[in-house]
């Protein structure tokens, strides 16, 4: 419980990229971490949302890798979450488009 005046727990994720374009087959690696205050780290804890089934997340030490398939072409919207377990409640989040193109694969053209 909080005492009046009290400085509020809050926290904030740094994310190292911003949105970003990958074409189909290169991996994608996004480190995040967190800074807390008024807050134990070792209550806090990542979540993420919209990341592709195929994508590799570690929630502990804030880290997302994937390698896009042709089938993955498009736009997906991965959402980092910071909790904080004690309250559960979200201290911070923060957004990352992924664009998805095809890759630039060469054509042998028969003569």
């Amino acid at each position: 419980e909080l005492e009046l005046g009290a400085p509020e727990p809050s926290g904030e994720i740094h994310i190292d990229v911003a949105d970003l374009v990958v074409e189909v087959g290169d991996e994608v690696v996004i480190s995040f971490t967190a800074e807390v205050w008024e807050v134990d780290p070792e209550e806090t804890y990542f979540t993420v949302s919209g990341a592709p089934d195929t994508a590799d997340i570690d929630t502990t030490i804030g880290l997302f890798s994937w390698i896009p398939a042709p089938a993955d072409v498009g736009e997906h919207l991965v959402g980092f979450d910071l909790w904080w377990a004690t309250e559960g409640r979200i201290l911070d989040a923060q957004r990352v488009v992924i664009e998805v193109v095809p890759g630039n694969s060469l054509i042998e053209v028969g003569i």
